[in-house]
C-alpha cells in the first residue's frame, strides 16, 4: 500500500476515533452507533481493497508466467531425441498441473470472499457492541474524574 493511501486511511479513522469519543462524552449512543457502523464500512471497504489487489497481483503473475512457459513448452520442437519428448511431456504436465491449481486457487478466493460477505452483517454488530462497551467504559471513567 502506497503511503498516500496510508496516510489518507490513518486520517479517516482518526476522523471517526474523534467523533466517537465526543459522542461518548455527550453520551448520545445512537449517533455513536451510527458512526460506528460508518467506521466498521469503511474498514470493511479498506480491506477488501487490499486483499483483492494483493490476490490479483499474485494471481496475475503467476498466470503470466505459466502462460510463457506454455508457450515456449508448446513452441519447443526437441527433434528426435527421445530423452528431450519425454522431457517435454513431463514440462507440458507440470504446466497443466500448475494451471489446475492457479485455477483452484482462484475459486477458493472466490469462495472465501462470498462466505466473508454473507457474515458482514453479524460481524458489523459484534464490532458496534464492543465500540459502544469500550466507550462507555471511557465515557464512565470521564464522568468519574469530572466528579
Amino acid at each position: 500500500m502506497d503511503k498516500r493511501l496510508e496516510r489518507e486511511i490513518d486520517r479517516q479513522v482518526e476522523n471517526y476515533r474523534r467523533a466517537m469519543l465526543y459522542l461518548a462524552r455527550t453520551c448520545d449512543w445512537d449517533e455513536f452507533k451510527t458512526r460506528a457502523g460508518g467506521l466498521f464500512d469503511y474498514l470493511e471497504q479498506v480491506e477488501a481493497l487490499v486483499r483483492e489487489r494483493k490476490f490479483f497481483q499474485t494471481f496475475f503473475t503467476i498466470l503470466a508466467f505459466l502462460v510463457v512457459a506454455a508457450l515456449l513448452i508448446t513452441g519447443w520442437d526437441p527433434g528426435d531425441d527421445p530423452a528431450l519428448q519425454r522431457f517435454k511431456q513431463n514440462l507440458l504436465l507440470m504446466a497443466l498441473a500448475a494451471s489446475s491449481f492457479e485455477l483452484f486457487f482462484y475459486i477458493n478466493f472466490r469462495k472465501y470472499v462470498e462466505i466473508r460477505a454473507s457474515l458482514v452483517s453479524a460481524r458489523r454488530e459484534a464490532f458496534i457492541r464492543n465500540m459502544l462497551q469500550d466507550f462507555r467504559k471511557y465515557a464512565e471513567q470521564q464522568m468519574m474524574k469530572a466528579a
